[in-house]
């Protein structure tokens, strides 16, 4: 194997074994093994950076993601979606969602997922305002929500007393055509499957 071969092969062994450390949210432990793989002069791709910036995501290392993010350039590394995602995606876990919105505007290309994972945010932490609007980019680009996200939407309204609100998301489900499906559980009793909806009194 020529020299080449065997650095990208070793290259690939680094961003195996940080990517495991992302997995299992280790992300001290990610960001020095990064510096380890500096040393021995193997430059990180694309794929490095990934992982690196979701053991940030997973570990809330806010402050380290900017700085993996922003070395990117240094390495000759073009951030591409998932880059972007992993940046929005801490942002909101934390509660930063200004800035996570304002991240995914700076984004040179269309957001995609990058909205839904904001939007989750967004109503993981209650902001109505911000969700609102991102639902309406989402129904901009898709042309509509999941029923999930409306439901959860207009519940959302709903705790915060905006009862209109919460009414027109509900409405805008109905007229998109969407119904919420109910949620099941299966059982096995002596071999036989019985499956219960939710709000059901009955098996069958």
């Amino acid at each position: 194997m020529k020299i080449g071969g065997k650095r990208r092969l070793y290259m690939y062994c680094w961003n195996a074994m940080i990517s495991g450390l992302a997995l299992h949210g280790y992300g001290q432990a990610a960001l020095r093994l990064f510096d380890g793989m500096k040393d021995r002069h193997i430059r990180p791709d694309d794929i490095t950076f990934v992982a690196l910036l979701s053991a940030c995501s997973h570990a809330g290392l806010v402050e380290e993601d900017y700085q993996i993010f922003e070395s990117t350039e240094d390495f000759g590394v073009l951030p591409k979606m998932e880059h972007y995602a992993c940046m929005v995606d801490l942002l909101g876990r934390v509660g930063l969602l200004d800035l996570a919105y304002s991240f995914m505007k700076a984004m040179s290309f269309e957001p995609g997922a990058v909205l839904g994972a904001l939007l989750s945010s967004c109503l993981v932490h209650g902001d109505a305002e911000l969700a609102e609007t991102v639902s309406k980019h989402i129904i901009d680009k898709a042309g509509c929500l999941s029923d999930g996200e409306y439901m959860m939407l207009s519940n959302m309204f709903a705790l915060h007393g905006r009862w209109k609100e919460a009414d027109n998301w509900r409405r805008m489900m109905k007229e998109a055509g969407i119904s919420k499906v109910a949620g099941c559980s299966t059982i096995e009793i002596n071999g036989r499957m019985y499956k219960f909806l939710a709000g059901d009194g009955e098996c069958g």
